[in-house]
């Protein structure tokens, strides 16, 4: 048994950024109807897949963005996968950042969760794009690395 399975085990406990009909999975809270946490519904997910893919491959880089290159180097991940996770990856982060800074203004401290009712049509559909990235990346991670008769220990 290797830490890529337990790792796996781990990111499955969290719900996939994205529901069956492919939009985008909402958390209700307080104020906010459509709440989407950044962080716990789409950043983990692609951080700790690369992560998994990085430790399987003896890759010891701690930057996601220089795990991905040296996943790209080693052929593990194709050009195009490569391509894909590392622009989702940089929008998930832009957005992280930009709410951060707004949020300074709204809140004393800033948090991840976006409001889907404020975000443009542009980007919501470029938040889309990221996410189904992540969810493929994930269903990759599980195909490889989930053993079934783990999930009966949660």
């Amino acid at each position: 048994m290797s830490v890529s399975h337990y790792l796996t085990r781990d990111d499955q406990l969290f719900e996939s950024p994205k529901t069956l009909f492919g939009k985008i999975r909402t958390h209700r809270s307080g104020s906010c109807k459509k709440c989407f946490n950044l962080k716990t519904s789409g950043l983990v997910h692609l951080i700790n897949g690369i992560r998994i893919l990085a430790v399987n491959n003896r890759i010891k880089k701690p930057s996601t963005l220089e795990r991905m290159a040296r996943l790209k180097e080693k052929q593990v991940l194709s050009t195009t996968e490569y391509n894909t996770y590392r622009s989702a990856f940089t929008l998930l982060m832009k957005m992280k950042i930009a709410h951060h800074f707004l949020g300074k203004k709204e809140a004393p401290l800033p948090d991840n969760c976006i409001d889907l009712s404020r975000l443009t049509n542009s980007q919501k559909k470029e938040l889309l794009h990221a996410l189904e990235a992540v969810k493929v990346l994930q269903k990759k991670i599980n195909k490889q690395y989930n053993v079934v008769w783990m999930n009966f220990f949660n």
